[in-house]
């Protein structure tokens, strides 16, 4: 069974306590736990203020710093960026400069180039401009009597006897002088160790090794040649001088650049003449002749570097002899 009783007095209690108003002179004070969440609040509310004040006085420092230290370190950065290029740039046509001036030095060295020269074309008041050239060594000789082993074996003289015939002179100097050195006494052309060659165009005689094998080039007859068996030869041209010339100016007169002063003369009992530079060459012309000819006598040593027959080449030019009579 429904208490409606109940239900009426339970309604009429919630409407009056709805309805009714406070009253008045009274204070409605919230609960404690209302106070501690608000104060909790608060506390919260009060440490992020403080974190951010704080953050932002870091950052306001910061920012003062770094506005300070700007005008020092990056603010004239960009202004020395700027201007170090250009200051750069600048200093490479300076060192440009300092190249240029050390490309000059050589210029007095090309002065000095230029005037020697000038030097080598006066040579009739300048000293000899003409380097000499390097005379070939001669050959072994073993008893040093200037003769070389080779010639002694041609002429059969004792290589280790510097005077064979025991003359009291050396072997060398006897050949190069037309004596014979097997005998005391006796001459070369009387001897069995040399040929006489004679050339009937030009009118000289002139001797020669026995060994020795001479051909004459053309019929012409101006080029003879004495061969030896080593590859070396001495060779006898005949040059035509028609101006008459003396040895020595036609000798210049065929090597220009050559000082006279250089020149060696040389002088036989038939002909006067000068010497090459290498003393490997003389020119000659005969004392009793028109000078029409310039007789020219060399020693070629083919493809050795040393001469085997210096005195042979020595003796064959004392012995050259210009026949009286005979056309030259």
């Amino acid at each position: 069974m429904v208490n409606f009783n109940n239900t009426e007095n339970r309604q009429i209690e919630n409407t009056q306590t709805v309805e009714s108003p406070p009253r008045v002179g009274e204070i409605y004070v919230m609960p404690e736990r209302f106070y501690l969440n608000q104060r909790e609040k608060a506390g919260k509310g009060l440490k992020i203020v403080l974190i951010g004040g704080g953050i932002f006085i870091v950052c306001v420092v910061a920012a003062a710093i770094f506005v300070l230290k700007m005008p020092a370190s990056e603010a004239p950065l960009p202004v020395v960026e700027n201007v170090l290029p250009k200051e750069e740039i600048a200093p490479p046509p300076e060192e440009v400069k300092v190249v240029e001036e050390k490309k000059e030095e050589p210029a007095p060295l090309a002065e000095e180039i230029t005037e020697e020269p000038e030097i080598s074309k006066e040579e009739e008041s300048s000293p000899p401009v003409v380097t000499l050239p390097n005379m070939p060594a001669v050959g072994l000789d073993t008893d040093r009597d200037n003769f070389t082993d080779a010639e002694e074996t041609i002429f059969g003289t004792g290589v280790n006897l510097p005077d064979t015939d025991e003359d009291g002179y050396l072997d060398g100097n006897e050949v190069a002088n037309l004596y014979n050195p097997l005998a005391k006494e006796g001459m070369l052309k009387d001897s069995n160790l040399v040929k006489i060659y004679n050339n009937s165009q030009f009118g000289y005689s002139i001797f020669y090794p026995l060994t020795w094998v001479s051909r004459v080039i053309d019929n012409t007859g101006k080029e003879v040649i004495f061969n030896s068996d080593t590859g070396e030869f001495i060779q006898v041209i005949v040059e035509e001088n028609s101006l008459g010339l003396s040895p020595l100016d036609w000798y210049l007169n065929q090597s220009p650049g050559i000082a006279k002063e250089q020149i060696q003369p040389v002088e036989t009992k038939n002909f006067s003449g000068v010497s090459s530079l290498d003393t490997l060459t003389v020119y000659l012309v005969p004392k009793n002749g028109d000078g029409k000819n310039i007789f020219i006598v060399t020693y070629n040593i083919g493809t050795k570097s040393e001469m085997s027959f210096k005195t042979i080449f020595q003796m064959m030019v004392n012995s050259f002899t210009f026949n009286p009579g005979a056309s030259l």
